[in-house]
C-alpha cells in the first residue's frame, strides 16, 4: 500500500512549507557570530575589572538583543523549536564566554579585530603563479598581545560544531590539506606589518 501511495499515486506526507523542525547550521552560526562580536566589543576588554555577575549581565543583554532581532524576522521554526533553540544559544554562549574570558586573562591575548575583512596577494610564497592570486578572507576574530617591540596575534575561528578533534585539524593543516587558517595568518601578518606594527604569529 505504501508503495502504491508513494510510487503510483506519487503522494507525499504533508509538510508545512513555512515551518522547519530545526534551524539551519548557517543561520545558527550567523547568530552565534553576531552575539559574540557584540559581546567582545562591549567588554572592550576589561574582564579583570568586572565581577562574574557583571560580565554575565553584559553577555545576557547582547544575547537577548540579537534574539529579539530574529523575533522580528522569524526564522520559520515551530514555536517550541524556536524556544528550545533560544535556550540552547543562551546556555552555549554563556558557557563559552566564561571559559574564553578565563583563557584571555591567563594569556593576555585581547580580542581586537572582529569579522575582519582581509584581501591581499600573498608575499614570499611559492610557486610564483600563486603570487598573482589575490586571497580574500573574513576572519571571525583576531586576539592581540602587544609588547614594547612587537605585536603577537592569534586567529580565532568560531565553529558551532567541530566534526573533528583539534589534533586532527592541526594534522590536516600541517599536511597542507587545510589552508584556511594558515592563509588567514599570513594575510593578517601582512595587514599588521603594513600598519607599521612588527607582527609575530
Amino acid at each position: 500500500f505504501q508503495y502504491y501511495i508513494a510510487k503510483v499515486l506519487d503522494l507525499q506526507p504533508f509538510e508545512d512549507p513555512v515551518r522547519e523542525e530545526a534551524i539551519s547550521s548557517m543561520e545558527l552560526g550567523s547568530m552565534y557570530h553576531k552575539i559574540l562580536e557584540d559581546v567582545y566589543k562591549e567588554l572592550k576588554f576589561a574582564p579583570n575589572k568586572m565581577t562574574v555577575d557583571q560580565m554575565r549581565n553584559i553577555v545576557t543583554e547582547k544575547i537577548e538583543a540579537v534574539l529579539a532581532g530574529y523575533e522580528e524576522n522569524p526564522v520559520g521554526l515551530y514555536p517550541i523549536v524556536w524556544e528550545l533553540t533560544k535556550e540552547s544559544v543562551r546556555t552555549g554562549v554563556l558557557d563559552f564566554v566564561v571559559q574564553d574570558v578565563t583563557r584571555i586573562n591567563q594569556t593576555g591575548f585581547i580580542p581586537t579585530y572582529f569579522e575582519h575583512d582581509l584581501a591581499e596577494k600573498l608575499e614570499g610564497v611559492t610557486p610564483d603563479n600563486i603570487k598573482k592570486i589575490k586571497f580574500h578572507g573574513m576572519v571571525d576574530r583576531v586576539d592581540v598581545k602587544k609588547t614594547d617591540k612587537e605585536i603577537m596575534f592569534k586567529i580565532v575561528d568560531y565553529k558551532y560544531k567541530l566534526k573533528r578533534s583539534t589534533n586532527k585539524m592541526a594534522g590536516t593543516i600541517m599536511k597542507g590539506k587545510n589552508l584556511q587558517l594558515p592563509i588567514y595568518q599570513k594575510l593578517m601578518k601582512m595587514f599588521l606589518d603594513k600598519a607599521g606594527q612588527k607582527a609575530v604569529i
